[in-house]
């Protein structure tokens, strides 16, 4: 997709699950099946985009891996269309807005002698 390479603060690829036969005999392995098809950082936050046709809906183990991406900390969201990618990507910048403006807070609360946990000094 030309749109995510346009994006200056994100590095999204596209990924290939399953084998296909080497033309000089043997099998290339892509990534596991489930996988996200585009998968990346915007703004410092994984990122793993599952592309699907307008009626289309994951499967059960790619349900599995946006699971396991989102507890890892990452955003996975299905797009079906150029509008669900960039909105995907502002939802991604958030996120990092926001990570940054709560470590901006810790940060300051623990320079400043407090404890986040009741108060104490």
């Amino acid at each position: 997709m030309d749109f995510l390479a346009l994006q200056p603060d994100c590095v999204i690829v596209r990924v290939f699950c399953g084998k296909v036969k080497a033309e000089h005999g043997g099998w290339i392995h892509g990534a596991p099946n489930g996988t996200a098809d585009f998968v990346g950082h915007c703004a410092g936050v994984p990122v793993a985009l599952e592309l699907k046709a307008k009626r289309g809906r994951a499967s059960g183990e790619q349900v599995d891996f946006a699971a396991k991406w989102v507890k890892a900390g990452g955003c996975f969201v299905l797009v079906k269309t150029l509008d669900d990618v960039a909105d995907a990507l502002m939802r991604c910048r958030e996120v990092a807005r926001l990570r940054t403006r709560y470590a901006a807070f810790m940060l300051e609360t623990v320079v400043n002698g407090a404890s986040v946990r009741g108060g104490e000094a």
